[in-house]
């Protein structure tokens, strides 16, 4: 996960992630206000690769 370039003058901060599961790959692009949230990000993208690794089980 990598913090986009950070700007003084920007408002907005951006955030890109991605990681596979098996053989999937899963990205993620959040956009926010300053400071952005990384760790719900990462969270977010964590949840969504538990789902691919036990599909069926968040149901």
């Amino acid at each position: 996960m990598l913090p986009a370039a950070q700007d003084k003058d920007e408002k907005l901060d951006m955030m890109v992630c991605s990681a596979y599961q098996g053989d999937v790959l899963v990205s993620a692009t959040a956009y926010g206000a300053k400071p952005l949230n990384t760790k719900g990000v990462a969270m977010l993208l964590r949840e969504q690769l538990d789902r691919i690794a036990e599909p069926g089980e968040a149901v």
